[in-house]
């Protein structure tokens, strides 16, 4: 029998230690910290990169079941992909991204759905608040009923 305990690993999407305030840097060290003392090895894909630097996001929903906007996808993230597959458990944190139309909320949103449908990974979404809209008021892009 082996004793040794296999590390598995753990892939930490929207890391914020490279960005934004101090609480989202203490969230972000907690989350790597602890995840390490449970023995996974953590890899990780920043804020930074969630929010404005992925190529081939759908921004429509009806393209998230599309299998040749799956394969666009993984093609022009290949580090991202690579580190995606290799995961055994994909952490999502979700700070403030869940917020409004624009680029960020479709990154996550996707990169989530992608790792679940295309990969069949767990995934984990935590720390998270979702204001579809950013306000009180019905917005019928992001509002749906």
């Amino acid at each position: 029998m082996n004793n040794k305990m296999e590390r598995k690993n753990c892939l930490l999407l929207n890391f914020t230690v490279d960005g934004y305030h101090w609480g989202c840097y203490g969230t972000s060290i907690e989350l790597y910290d602890s995840l390490i003392e449970r023995g996974y090895y953590v890899n990780y894909h920043t804020v930074n990169e969630s929010h404005s630097k992925l190529a081939e996001v759908p921004t429509e929903l009806k393209d998230f079941d599309s299998a040749e906007q799956a394969k666009r996808f993984s093609t022009a993230n290949l580090s991202l992909f690579s580190d995606m597959v290799a995961a055994d458990v994909v952490v999502c944190n979700g700070e403030g991204t869940l917020h409004r139309n624009n680029l960020a909320p479709w990154n996550f949103l996707y990169l989530m759905y992608f790792s679940k449908k295309y990969l069949e990974k767990r995934v984990h979404l935590i720390n998270h608040s979702s204001y579809p809209s950013g306000s009180l008021k019905v917005s019928e892009h992001v509002d749906v009923l």
